[in-house]
């Protein structure tokens, strides 16, 4: 059992009152002589009040002190409880299960006040923002190692299911008042996968790894201001859609001495888009199709989306844009030191960038990063040195410095 509460005042004018209080809990057993079972449950806790952003003008021109506010009614509480259950079993050829199931409750609420009077001059731009979500699922894995021929394999497959129930919302609350919501929408999101790896160690000095992971998605919005007249300027549209995506990689380890190894990694992957924009795009394509059954033209479907508040440049935007990326490095071990360099690539399909006090997107299109990584660690001496009465506590010191650089990728709008 562990447990933690802190508090402190700041160091503005106001005090921020800040709270948070975290408590954790784990239990293990053996079922068996080959068998195990753990338990764990935490939560925390917290909460605020904040002088926020201000302009540096105000403070030159002596308004408020550098520690003062503008609107010192920002601030918010938090917390997540996670509960998770877990059974391990050992069998022959060095076989191993996995199941976990989990629970998790997550809810926030922060008041924001960024622009203060520019967009409501009279009561101010306070704006309040929620998110109530529960999330639960179930991971499995089971490995087997054979032995072929003097190599060593080892075959792992794993699948799951994780289900996202979300309820989100954005209103305008001048001094913590809700007048008019922006956003209020419930989510339902479920994720099925199932992957396998197969893991080969043909000589001692050369080892690779293959996978291969199949995604499916499912993604449910309510909208509750669809049905309403919208003048937040925002497009509201309840819908359902799905998706699925298969994803290989490949890794290879070669290690040509002792203490030194060159690795390469490659694979794809993904990143899955707000649900709320995958159904608005379903949306304007289905919306589009059914005006242009009824004969409209180009011009005429354009104000159409603009009375809906609807962005032509967000047809087409996929649930699960994909990434592909690709590592090659060297580590090597000098007595209690690790040294590790790998230069490195991603590029990804699309990328959206969520802006939380507009309740919008900002579509950043296509992207391809590379860059570099430098790790260093260095343990002073083993682990565990000493004897039982007089041992020697663990000790370790690491140092990572990462340097990349992103630019727009236009691969995808020009087929290349």
């Amino acid at each position: 059992m562990a447990g933690q509460f802190y508090q402190t005042h700041g160091p503005t004018l106001r005090p921020q009152g800040f709270k948070r209080s975290n408590l954790f809990g784990k239990y293990h057993t053996h079922l068996s002589r080959h068998s195990g079972l753990s338990f764990s449950a935490g939560g925390f806790t917290s909460s605020r009040s904040a002088s926020g952003q201000i302009p540096q003008r105000v403070v030159r021109n002596g308004l408020i002190s550098r520690f003062g506010a503008l609107d010192d009614l920002e601030g918010g509480v938090t917390g997540r409880q996670n509960v998770s259950l877990a059974f391990s079993m050992t069998g022959e050829n060095s076989s191993e299960l996995h199941l976990q199931g989990y629970v998790s409750r997550y809810t926030f609420k922060l008041f924001s006040d960024f622009t203060f009077f520019l967009n409501d001059p009279v009561d101010g731009d306070m704006i309040e923002q929620t998110d109530h979500r529960t999330l639960f699922g179930i991971n499995t894995r089971y490995r087997i190692q054979n032995d072929v021929f003097g190599a060593l394999f080892t075959t792992t497959i794993g699948g799951g299911f994780r289900a996202d129930d979300i309820a989100v919302e954005l209103w305008r609350s001048p001094g913590r008042q809700c007048q008019e919501a922006h956003v209020d929408a419930d989510i339902q999101e479920r994720k099925f996968f199932l992957w396998i790896q197969e893991e080969a160690v043909i000589h001692p000095k050369f080892r690779i790894q293959l996978g291969l992971r199949q995604d499916y998605f499912t993604f449910d919005v309510n909208d509750h201001l669809e049905i309403l007249p919208s003048n937040t300027g925002l497009p509201h549209v309840s819908g359902a859609h799905q998706e699925s995506m298969l994803n290989p990689k490949f890794n290879m380890v070669f290690s040509p001495g002792r203490h030194v190894e060159i690795y390469l990694n490659s694979g794809s992957g993904f990143h899955s888009n707000d649900a709320r924009n995958v159904v608005i795009a379903r949306g304007m394509t289905d919306f589009e199709r059914s005006l242009r059954r009824a004969g409209q033209n180009d011009a005429q479907i354009e104000t159409a989306f603009s009375a809906r508040h609807f962005d032509p440049t967000q047809r087409g935007i996929r649930a699960l844009p994909r990434a592909i990326g690709s590592e090659l490095g060297v580590r090597t071990t000098i007595k209690n030191a690790t040294l590790a360099v790998a230069l490195w690539r991603l590029s990804l399909e699309e990328e959206l960038a969520w802006v939380g006090d507009e309740g919008t997107t900002e579509i950043k299109g296509a992207t391809r990063r590379t860059g570099f990584d430098f790790e260093a660690r260095l343990q002073p001496y083993p682990s565990g040195s000493g004897s039982d009465l007089n041992r020697r506590p663990d000790a370790e010191a690491s140092f990572r410095f990462r340097r990349g650089s992103a630019i727009p990728s236009y691969w995808k709008t020009t087929g290349q």
